[in-house]
């Protein structure tokens, strides 16, 4: 250490008194790289590790580095090693130095708008810091509080007027327009100083069913943001109610999981609205894990029935093998009217963006009043999976568990 201190005063650099060297290159341009060199003299294996974090073509580029910031680095004894705590410190913070996004999907009239001012009326309540990103360009209605708009970059009205497109087509040209331009998203992202984000995305399927530039905006944002982000797709209760269409359905959502390639959960939304509809065909704890598919196409009533399921039987029989043969699609449950639906849902997001051991969150008081524990064991219930079954004590326990989440 001596030595390095009778280095710097030989040269008259700066040096703290703390065992830390900054170098500020405020010399005249051809004094610039002698500094370098005599640093280089000084102390060669960390003007080495310097030179690792600069990222140069020749030593201009690194003089160029050099006048952005100051340099500091640490000598803790005579063989100039790093302090092994302030090393574990600065891993702890690269680990910490990151974000989690929610990604809404789903057919159109399914309730992802609704889910939104849902998840952000409960982060609100848990004092979450969160920002919905609305990136459907024809949702001008939205009754969330939307801190980033992609209405600021491109409108669906604008591209149908301009180019004489349908709503589909205009649809694919906005997104890849906001590919193109995936900067401008960025630039929002990292101005509004948040760390958890809500995608509400637009209703036409054909974005991330055949179509990539939904999944290279995703891919983009992970790379340069070190986003971790989950998926959602939603599908409508009353979809239960038609065994052909909750079939598409279900291929619709294992097209997605394939396509999007990250983590994802199926979702049956306005439950709370079944009960005018009556009990669909199957049970509800039959949707929250998928099995045995053939028995609900071929029943005893199907050698009756005419039309489509006896002309596609075969067809419906192929599909139904393929979906349990993959076996990744099972459907959870939300009532927004219903706090514990919502804190399991956001369970099973936290888990796959990984926020759900952030620091942000096991240290927020609000969050740790969550008994995740008695929420699934409240999911799990039979007698919440049947509506018809549900007791007076029943609801007076669902009514004492969301005043307390």
């Amino acid at each position: 250490m001596q030595q390095i201190q009778k280095g710097f005063e030989k040269y008259g650099l700066k040096n703290s008194e703390r065992g830390v060297f900054v170098v500020i290159l405020n010399a005249p341009k051809g004094k610039k790289v002698e500094l370098l060199n005599q640093i280089r003299e000084i102390c060669p294996e960390q003007f080495e590790d310097i030179s690792r974090h600069v990222e140069f073509q020749d030593m201009d580029a690194i003089i160029q580095q050099f006048e952005i910031k100051e340099i500091e680095k640490s000598f803790e004894n005579e063989s100039d090693n790093l302090n092994p705590e302030k090393e574990q410190l600065e891993n702890a913070e690269k680990i910490y130095e990151y974000s989690s996004g929610v990604l809404v999907i789903g057919a159109p009239g399914t309730g992802k708008t609704t889910f939104c001012n849902a998840l952000q009326q409960l982060f609100t309540q848990l004092e979450r810091k969160h920002e919905i990103i609305n990136l459907d360009p024809a949702n001008d209605n939205m009754d969330y509080q939307c801190g980033i708009d992609i209405h600021e970059l491109i409108t669906q009205e604008d591209v149908m007027e301009q180019f004489q497109l349908g709503p589909n087509g205009s649809m694919i040209y906005c997104m890849e327009f906001l590919e193109t331009n995936i900067d401008w998203l960025i630039q929002k992202i990292q101005e509004s100083k948040k760390r958890y984000f809500i995608f509400d995305l637009p209703g036409q399927v054909e974005i991330y069913s055949n179509h990539q530039s939904l999944k290279n905006i995703i891919q983009i944002l992970s790379k340069r943001l070190n986003l971790h982000i989950s998926a959602i797709h939603l599908v409508d209760c009353t979809y239960l109610y038609d065994k052909n269409r909750f079939l598409a359905s279900m291929m619709l959502s294992l097209t997605a999981i394939i396509g999007m390639e990250m983590p994802f959960i199926n979702a049956i939304t306005k439950v709370d609205l079944m009960k005018n509809f009556g009990r669909p065909d199957m049970n509800l704890s039959f949707y929250s894990a998928i099995s045995g598919l053939e028995y609900m196409f071929f029943d005893s009533k199907f050698q009756k029935e005419g039309g489509f399921n006896q002309k596609y039987g075969k067809l419906s029989l192929q599909i139904c093998e393929v979906i349990e043969k993959f076996n990744q699609v099972g459907f959870s449950l939300i009532d927004i009217t219903n706090k514990m639906t919502l804190c399991y849902i956001l369970k099973l997001l936290d888990e796959g963006n990984g926020y759900f051991y952030d620091p942000d969150k096991v240290t927020n008081p609000k969050e740790m009043e969550i008994d995740y524990e008695a929420v699934t064991n409240y999911i799990q219930h039979e007698k919440y999976f049947d509506p018809s079954q549900k007791t007076n004590d029943d609801e007076k326990m669902q009514d004492e568990d969301d005043d307390g989440y």
